[in-house]
């Protein structure tokens, strides 16, 4: 944080100001909506009020963390670099899901799956701040997906049912995303 205060980036890091189709209003919609049918509300009702809300605030701790880092920072090398949209979002999202498959060493290969499932939700994260043109939309995002899907957690031997619905709604975005990468941006040529 020091050396971007020190760069001044601040505004090119928080800000997204490439324009892109209004369409695209649908994901972070869509993402927020499913946050809210799929959260555990009887099982964060039952670990009572200081539960959830330490939950909530830890959730959003780590994901405006996590955003600041792949969609504010991580994005600027591969901009500068001369990437397209579609590159940029790939490669940050690659790197996020890697950076969560260090519990493979704990969890082994089936960690494997929680790095696929990472990458596609920072792919949802990359273009609803790509959308909204703001990273803290992307933060509350990430923040607000991870209380929904670790409040699915809440009892280890009974998962919440609904947080399938999760990747059935990840899934389609994506689908619905790919289907349409090439009306992303106005007048850009199609990504390669």
């Amino acid at each position: 944080m020091a050396v971007v205060g020190h760069l001044r980036a601040w505004n090119e890091i928080f800000r997204d100001r490439r324009p892109v189709q209004r369409w695209l209003i649908a994901l972070p919609l869509v993402l927020f909506a499913a946050v809210a049918a799929i959260t555990n509300y009887p099982g964060l009702a039952d670990k009572g009020a200081a539960f959830a809300l330490l939950l909530l605030v830890a959730t959003l701790v780590v994901g405006f963390g996590a955003e600041q880092l792949f969609r504010g920072i991580g994005v600027t090398p591969f901009r500068h670099a001369g990437y397209g949209e579609f590159r940029v979002g790939l490669w940050t999202t690659l790197l996020f899901g890697v950076a969560h498959g260090t519990s493979v060493f704990s969890a082994g290969p089936q960690a494997l799956v929680q790095v696929v499932a990472t990458s596609c939700t920072g792919l949802v994260f990359y273009l609803i701040l790509h959308r909204t043109g703001a990273l803290v939309t992307a933060m509350a995002a990430e923040g607000l997906w991870d209380f929904a899907v670790l409040g699915s957690q809440l009892d280890p031997e009974e998962s919440w049912p609904l947080v399938n619905a999760s990747a059935v709604v990840l899934v389609l975005l994506l689908l619905l995303v790919l289907v349409l990468r090439r009306r992303i941006t106005p007048g850009a040529p199609p990504a390669r």
